[in-house]
Parts: C-alpha cells; structure tokens; sequence
C-alpha cells in the first residue's frame, strides 16, 4: 500500500482498510456509505436533516460541530481512521480510535503490514477518542511519537 500526501485510511471494524484520496474524502465516504462504518441510512438520515438548517443558518461553525459528532459516532462503531500529513519536511501519520485496549491489535496489525511505506514518516499521532472533547473535526489530547519504533513500542506494551 502506498501513502500519498494528504491521503487516509479506515481501517474498518471487518478489517477491511477503506483508501480516501484526500482529506476532503473521509467525511464524504461516510456520508455515502454509512452501513459500510456500522451506521444505518437512518442515522445519516437524521444527522443531515438535524444539522443541515443550521448549517445554512449559522454557518461553518456548525459544519464542524456535524463533522465532529460524524466522526465520534464512526469510531466509536469500531473504525479506526488514518490520515497523512506530509508539508514540506514534516511527515505524520496519526491514528485516531476509540479505546486504546479494544483497537490496539488492530493498529498493529496495520503498521505491521505496512511497515515499509511507514519507515519514512517522521512522526505519528495517536488520538483516543474515548473520553476526550473534539471540536472543528480535532481532538484536544494526541499522543505524539518522534519515530515508528516508539509508536510500536507504546502500543506494544
């Protein structure tokens, strides 16, 4: 698998990894199949309904506040997401889950997997969603790791 700049990843409850093309994507792939992340159509149904009228009168704020309960309702389904940052010499790969004991094994798995393309990177983030506030689609506590090896290593122990 290879790792674009500004690319991501679901990495699925059934295992599956779910390619975006770009940051824009990962809303848009939840909204266009919700059963693929565990929602239901109702669900998406309702979060439109809910959300759009005051988007259109408030503006982007509220956008972010759809973006950020979208997002804690993905997770917390079991999905893991992935994003790239790659501007200029910087490079991070963070990870954002739902509870560090149930989505431990399945991080692993993928930088396992994908260890080759993962070398490069000069960073990553973890961010545990459980019990921590997000707000305009970004969570407010994020572990940072200086290299793969010490990511490994902290999931690892």
């Amino acid at each position: 698998m290879t790792f674009n700049k500004d690319q991501g990843f679901w990495i699925l409850k059934n295992g599956e990894v779910f390619i975006f093309p770009n940051a824009d994507e990962h809303y848009n792939s939840i909204l266009n199949n919700p059963e693929k992340f565990g929602l239901t159509q109702e669900w998406k149904d309702e979060m439109v309904s809910y959300y759009k009228e005051r988007i259109q009168r408030n503006g982007q704020k509220l956008w972010w506040d759809f973006v950020s309960e979208m997002l804690n309702n993905v997770i917390e389904a079991g999905n893991i997401r992935v994003r790239t940052c790659d501007m200029k010499s910087f490079k991070n790969v963070m990870f954002t889950i739902w509870n560090l004991k149930r989505d431990r094994n399945r991080v692993l798995d993928f930088l396992f997997s994908n260890a080759d393309n993962l070398k490069r990177n000069k960073t990553f983030t973890l961010c545990i969603a459980e019990d921590n506030e997000i707000n305009n689609g970004f969570y407010h506590n994020m572990l940072d790791f200086q290299n793969l090896k010490e990511f490994v290593d902290f999931l690892s122990s």
